[in-house]
């Protein structure tokens, strides 16, 4: 099953990309996507999109995003990454914002904006953000030993702090 699984995610790409031998695609699809389950789940989004392999929608599910990479570096010419919608580049899309995939540059980007330490109330740099509340890096550094207790908190559970006697 899982040898049809593969069979079937290869015809696909090789269809699109005559640039790189169906042997190598298929090392490239075992290497990328090691996990049956991932290799199913890729097939079924080909299947429903094949026009992925070439629009370079962000909507690319990460091990597609990483078998086109590497059959890019392998000569493929017809291939594409997705790209980022905010800075438009070609690229894998390894973050999150707002709900969509980003690149790395731009996620840093976003990292950097100035907000109001919900601690200490200073205009900052974002250093964390915890729920709703963003903090800066010097408070975020400083409330590190009480992180275990602000996510059990969050969470809606106890910490115990001593162990009963027996």
């Amino acid at each position: 099953m899982t040898e049809g699984v593969t069979a079937a995610v290869v015809e696909l790409i090789g269809s699109v990309e005559r640039g790189v031998s169906a042997v190598r695609i298929e090392a490239v699809v075992a290497a990328k996507a090691s996990k049956h389950a991932h290799r199913v789940r890729l097939l079924g989004h080909l299947r429903d999109d094949p026009g992925v392999l070439v629009s370079g929608a962000d909507s690319m599910p990460r091990v597609l995003q990483r078998i086109i990479e590497a059959l890019i570096d392998a000569g493929a010419t017809t291939l594409r990454l997705p790209r980022c919608p905010r800075c438009g580049a070609e690229r894998l899309l390894p973050e999150h914002l707002d709900g969509r995939p980003i690149c790395s540059t731009c996620y840093g980007r976003a990292r950097k904006r100035t907000i109001t330490c919900h601690r200490c109330g200073r205009e900052r740099r974002l250093g964390s953000a915890f729920g709703d509340a963003d903090y800066c890096g010097a408070c975020w550094r400083d409330m590190y030993d009480d992180a275990e207790a602000m996510f059990l908190d969050a969470a809606g559970l106890a910490l115990r702090t001593s162990i009963p006697p027996p």
